[in-house]
């Protein structure tokens, strides 16, 4: 194991607050002082994520909510869509048997 994965398993072994006022107080060489501040942000990294997880799933619903409105807005569209199609079918057969009765109207008369 390398000096530095040694001085890390060490930090790993040492309370946070302790490194970090070990740190303030320049205990720790040139050297290992970047070391130090990496394994720091590493540390407050891992309590970020931990947040995240404790989170309350309760502050999620709301977008979960708009995303299922979202997903229920398209498809009523989507569905609109469709009946505005069959309704301009229905309108252009509407006109060609308007069309169809005129002629047979037209024929009848001048039989």
């Amino acid at each position: 194991m390398s000096e530095d994965a040694q001085f890390r398993a060490t930090l790993d072994q040492t309370d946070e607050e302790e490194v970090r006022r070990s740190f303030v107080r320049g205990d720790y060489s040139k050297r290992k002082r970047p070391i130090v501040v990496d394994w720091l942000a590493q540390q407050a990294e891992k309590r970020q994520a931990d947040a995240q997880d404790r989170q309350d799933p309760r502050e999620n619903e709301p977008l979960a909510l708009a995303r299922r409105a979202d997903k229920n807005a398209y498809e009523a569209t989507e569905h609109a869509d469709e009946a505005n199609r069959l309704a301009w079918i229905a309108n252009r057969n509407a006109w060609i048997a308007a069309v169809i009765a005129v002629v047979a109207i037209i024929v009848s008369v001048v039989k």
